[in-house]
């Protein structure tokens, strides 16, 4: 009961946690985020969680039932130094001056008015801390990050931590009004394009964001060409999502949340199960007290009452071992569950918590108390010996139906997990490092190119401008000689002459960039890109010398010079990753640097960002494994696979001690029908055979339906996942073998005991 409680509570308050999300904004219910709904080209229905700088603010400026408007910049994980040239790491956004307007955070120290002041920062309390616990001193410092060299930020102020329970997190706010001091250009005024930014928008009390779409799109229409957009084959429609609720609803959040709401409800029913199970077998032992009980005036009450007051000796043993299991496992349910023990167990959720476990108790103790209150007293005092063996097969049958349904569960999600890390993406990782070149002009990245083409250890190196590891920006696709836009691709952007060679990516058709004599305006494009020009086009001779236009930063024509076959960018599961593509190149090499060697080692790698920090003595150098970092796009896949491990194993455990309670029962109650039997001539295996059936007809049906919870269970989850393992039958029919193999084996060992015994010994008691 305790070990069930342990995992099945821990769950419970995850759940609640991915429930609450976004609750510590005041007013969250008014406060929206703005989205896109596209369609371009052939691709229909598409949403991004960006907008262009202009769309937010505006909206508020001629949209009266909209109170306030704020964007925010991502800009991922920074180092950055103090004065001291100190490192430090943390998560930084660029935001509005009514950014905290918006979406407030109590201040510590200074105020929220800096973000309307270039190249000011303000930090969180906990970043904030490791800098100086001084938090006062701060104010007025200067910080200056790895990746933007001479560029100094000002620290304004100090705010207090963003909870755990959002899908926004960030260290540091820098105001967005630095935005071309930083990035060298500016998109902060564009109605179109550019969209990059998060906008979020608070409505007045009382509107419904439903019927603000007339005035939207009124206002969609006013600053953008409706007209060019349609001729172009765009359709775009924004809308307002509700921030609140942006968690709960996005589709692998709700699969996430249902799946570990049925674990968790496996496991504590499971424990709950089992623990009835162990005291209605020892009602036959009781009846005689419950006997004396009752001549001596004891009502069913009374009865009742002795029944729950050791349920809840029981189980508030129970809890207290579940809270040192918790406790000793912190640093374990965090991993997994990605949650702190703070924050999973907030107030309320320790309310929920106690809730359920006010259920457990009375189904723990009213049912056995039920059942001995119903025992006659003269049937005490005559050897009673009613097995209630049904009832303990009903228990026995519910617990396999658990264990079954979590071990299939488990073989499907090791089976997605094992197709995603093995996945060929179309390009060959391994013997692979990468490293971050931003910040370090051409010149100088050619220079440690060629250095590091000196080293024994390498084997080639080549870089590019989008590690394929995080995806593509994207881009979209004309022919010359039309204003519609084609479809959108992942823009590779520039990558050197032998990148497609040496990470053994096929050219398919026309030459690549190494080839030599590669002119100015030249892409090559995926495979999957050329098929869909092809298809638009009506070109019969193939793509190679066709010239097309791109979006984004290019200029004129370019003209395709190679095919190369498909590339998948980022992990499997997002459909987006697998979207055609293309790449140009240009004379200096790109921000990101892949290092092939010719042997992978700690020693090799530490040798490279040895010479890599000897060249670039001003930045801090990571270098990173490549195929650690492939694996590491599916860490959420192998988190909920470890979860589902560590509960189906506890499951199985726990059914297993049923089923040893269960058994041993039987055991004493037909001790005299064995020895009778034995004496008669019957083999050890004619004994087993007599327990093991009865535990064979109760299984099969059980497994076969924990297999159809699985089935419907995997069918859910597996909507997560562009690219899905196959749910054939074997792998439900092996799992159910498996299962039964381990309870029967289980079975045969308890009932061994029964099946050598002295006969002599057992009638003696008769």
């Amino acid at each position: 009961l305790g070990v069930s409680l342990t995992l099945g509570l821990v769950l419970v308050a995850k759940v609640y946690f991915e429930q609450t999300y976004e609750n510590f904004y005041p007013d969250v219910d008014r406060i929206f985020r703005i989205e896109e709904n596209y369609s371009v080209g052939d691709t229909k229905d598409q949403t991004h969680g960006g907008v262009s700088g202009a769309i937010a603010h505006g909206m508020k400026m001629e949209i009266p039932e909209i109170e306030a408007a704020t964007r925010l910049d991502l800009m991922s994980e920074q180092i950055f130094y103090d004065k001291d040239r100190r490192k430090f790491t943390g998560e930084f956004v660029m935001g509005d001056a009514d950014l905290f307007d918006l979406l407030p955070r109590p201040m510590i120290v200074g105020s929220a008015e800096v973000l309307g002041r270039p190249m000011s920062v303000m930090l969180s309390e906990s970043l904030a801390k490791k800098i100086n616990p001084r938090l006062d001193q701060l104010i007025g410092e200067v910080i200056q990050f790895d990746n933007f060299p001479g560029r100094q930020l000002t620290i304004g102020g100090i705010f207090k931590d963003i909870p755990e329970n959002t899908t926004l997190t960030y260290d540091a706010v820098v105001s967005l009004v630095s935005f071309r001091e930083l990035w060298g250009w500016d998109c902060l005024d564009n109605w179109m394009g550019c969209d990059r930014f998060m906008g979020f928008v608070k409505l007045y009390p009382g509107v419904d964001a439903a019927s603000l779409q007339p005035a939207i799109r009124s206002f969609q229409e006013r600053h953008h060409d409706i007209e060019e957009l349609t001729k172009a084959g765009v359709e775009l429609n924004y809308v307002l999502k509700s921030f609140q609720s942006y968690h709960i609803t996005d589709r692998e959040t709700k699969n996430r949340v249902l799946l570990l709401t049925v674990i968790a409800f496996a496991l504590i029913f499971t424990g709950v199960m089992n623990y009835v199970l162990i005291v209605i077998s020892t009602m036959v032992g009781r009846t005689k007290e419950v006997a004396v009980n009752k001549c001596f005036g004891a009502s069913g009450k009374d009865i009742t009452g002795i029944v729950l007051s050791e349920t809840f000796v029981h189980l508030l043993l129970s809890v207290l071992l579940a809270i040192c299991m918790v406790v000793a496992s912190r640093s374990l349910i965090m991993e997994l569950l990605t949650t702190s023990l703070t924050g999973l167990f907030t107030l309320n959720a320790i309310i929920l918590v106690i809730g359920v476990l006010i259920m457990v108790f009375f189904v723990a103790g009213l049912l056995p108390s039920w059942l001995l209150v119903r025992i006659p007293i003269a049937a005490a005092f005559r050897s009673y010996k009613e097995s209630k063996r049904l009832w303990k097969l009903a228990l026995l049958f519910i617990q396999v139906v658990a264990a079954g349904f979590l071990v299939t569960f488990l073989v499907i999600i090791n089976n997605q997990y094992n197709l995603m890390v093995n996945q060929d993406p179309g390009y060959e990782y391994n013997k692979l490092i990468y490293t971050e070149l931003r910040g370090v002009n051409g010149s100088e990245r050619q220079r440690v190119k060629d250095e590091l083409m000196r080293l024994s250890i390498v084997d080639d190196v080549t870089s590019c401008d989008e590690l394929m590891l995080w995806g593509c920006s994207g881009n979209n696709v004309y022919f010359v000689d039309r204003d519609e836009e084609l479809f959108n691709i992942n823009d590779m952007q520039s990558v050197d002459a032998n990148f497609f060679e040496m990470l053994n990516i096929p050219i398919i058709e026309g030459r690549g960039f190494a080839d030599g004599n590669t002119q100015a305006n030249s892409i090559m494009v995926s495979r999957s890109c050329a098929e869909r020009l092809v298809r638009l086009s009506g070109w019969t001779d193939g793509v190679v010398g066709k010239t097309i236009l791109v979006s984004g930063g290019y200029q004129g024509p370019q003209t395709i010079i190679g095919v190369y076959e498909n590339i998948i960018f980022g992990d499997i599961s997002d459909p987006r990753n697998q979207k055609p593509s293309l790449a140009t190149s240009r004379k200096f090499p790109g921000q990101y640097f892949l290092i092939k060697m010719r042997e992978m080692s700690p020693e090799n790698t530490e040798q490279v960002q040895a010479l890599l920090q000897t060249l670039l003595p001003t930045k801090e150098i990571i270098v990173n494994n490549y195929e650690a970092g492939f694996r590491g796009l599916y860490k959420s896949s192998h988190l909920f696979r470890n979860s589902v491990l560590i509960g189906g194993i506890a499951t199985l455990l726990i059914s297993l001690i049923g089923l040893i309670g269960y058994t041993q029962d039987e055991v004493n109650r037909r001790s005299a029908e064995v020895a009778v039997r034995k004496i008669n001539g019957a083999e050890i295996v004619d004994i087993e055979k007599i327990f093991l059936f009865d535990i064979l007809y109760m299984s099969v049906p059980a497994l076969i339906l924990g297999g159809i919870g699985a089935f419907y269970a995997s069918r859910i989850w597996l909507e997560n996942f562009a690219v899905k393992t196959s749910l054939s039958f074997f792998i439900f029919l092996i799992a159910a073998i498996l299962v039964l193999l381990i309870i029967l084996l289980v079975a045969a060992v308890d009932c061994y005991r029964a099946a050598t015994a002295n006969p002599v010994d057992s009638l003696k008691k008769e």
